[in-house]
């Protein structure tokens, strides 16, 4: 089953524009007017409101958001953070990004819809 996917505004375009060379139903927020420079709820509403897994760098507030709106009984489709350890911001970032997105795209293991887990990569 192939699931619709909305990138935070800390992940380029360039990644989106390649997944969907692949297939893939990916936007980016920075590709989104009224997206950018929103609030991270605004943000996790939009994806949700859309069905859109929501990929982001921005742990430090999304995990806390997810655990805000699964109290008040909210749902979004799933929050997949990216940790830097597992994707350093160098040279390699977007491609190993967008191998690793198109790995979990592809054998259907994105979060399910209200989770929020760590994107992991094949070793």
């Amino acid at each position: 089953m192939s699931r619709a996917v909305l990138l935070d505004e800390m992940i380029t375009a360039s990644v989106a524009e390649q997944l969907r060379t692949r297939g893939w139903d990916v936007v980016a927020v920075v590709e989104s007017p009224g997206l950018v420079g929103a609030a991270d709820d605004e943000v996790l509403k939009a994806a949700a409101g859309k069905q859109r897994v929501l990929f982001t760098r921005n742990i430090r507030d999304f995990v806390p958001l997810d655990r805000t709106w699964r109290d008040a009984g909210r749902s979004h489709a799933g929050i997949a953070c990216l940790d830097s350890a597992t994707f350093p911001h160098d040279r390699r970032f977007v491609g190993a990004l967008v191998n690793a997105l198109n790995d979990a795209l592809a054998n259907d293991a994105l979060p399910t819809p209200g989770t929020c887990r760590f994107l992991s990569v094949r070793r």
